[in-house]
C-alpha cells in the first residue's frame, strides 16, 4: 500500500522541516553567542537552559494526549474541538505563568545554590529564558491546533522567519548585552512565533 507511505510523507515533511528549524532556532544562539562572545557567557548563559526545559518537558506532557483529543473532534465536533484547545490554552498559560512567576524571584539565589555564587550573574539571562519556554508551550500548543485542523504546511514558514528574526536580533544584541541580549533575542522570538501561530 504505498499509497498510505505517499499521504505519511507529504503530511511529515512540512513538519520534519518546521521542527528542524525549531531546532536550530533553539541552539543558534549558543553558537552566536561562543562566536561572538566569550565562552565565560556561553556557560553562563546555557544555566537558565536547563530550567526553560523543565517547561517544555510540561508542555509535551500536557499537549501529547491533547493532540489525540484535537484530531478525534476535527471537523465534526468543532464546539469540542473549542473547548479542548481553550482548556489546554489556559492550563499551559497557568503553568508557564506559574513558574515564571516562582522563578523570577528565585533565581539568584537557585543559581547560586545550584551552581554556585558565580552562576547568579546568569539569572536575568535564566529568567528571560523561562519566561520565552513559557510562550513556547502555547507555540507547541497551536502547532498541534495546526496538524489537528490541516494546516501544518503553514508552520515551517512560521518556524523560517523566527529563525531569521532571532539571528538577525543576536547579531544586534549579543555585541551590545553579551549573553543577556541572546536571552532577550529568544524572548521575543517566542513572543512573535506565539502570536504567528
Amino acid at each position: 500500500q504505498l499509497w498510505r507511505w505517499r499521504e505519511m510523507l507529504i503530511e511529515a515533511v512540512p513538519l520534519t522541516i518546521g521542527f528542524a528549524l525549531l531546532t536550530v532556532l533553539s541552539k543558534v544562539d549558543v553558537l552566536m553567542l561562543g562566536r561572538m562572545d566569550t565562552f565565560d557567557s556561553v556557560g553562563l548563559y546555557t544555566v537558565g537552559y536547563k530550567f526553560a526545559d523543565l517547561l517544555s518537558m510540561v508542555a509535551s506532557t500536557v499537549v501529547g494526549p491533547v493532540t489525540t483529543l484535537l484530531v478525534a473532534t476535527w471537523p465534526a465536533q468543532s464546539e469540542q474541538f473549542r473547548q479542548r484547545t481553550r482548556g489546554a490554552a489556559m492550563l499551559l498559560a497557568v503553568l508557564g505563568a506559574a513558574a515564571t512567576a516562582a522563578f523570577w524571584p528565585t533565581a539568584d539565589g537557585v543559581l547560586a545554590l545550584l551552581y554556585g555564587e558565580r552562576f547568579a550573574e546568569g539569572a536575568d539571562a535564566s529568567r528571560m529564558l523561562v519566561a520565552g519556554s513559557a510562550l513556547s508551550m502555547l507555540t507547541e500548543l497551536g502547532l498541534m491546533v495546526l496538524v489537528a485542523t490541516g494546516r501544518h504546511r503553514v508552520y515551517p514558514w512560521v518556524a523560517l522567519a523566527a529563525l531569521s528574526a532571532n539571528v538577525a536580533m543576536n547579531l544586534v544584541l549579543i555585541p551590545r548585552m553579551s549573553f543577556e541580549g541572546a536571552a532577550l533575542a529568544t524572548v521575543l522570538t517566542e513572543a512573535v512565533m506565539v502570536v504567528a501561530i
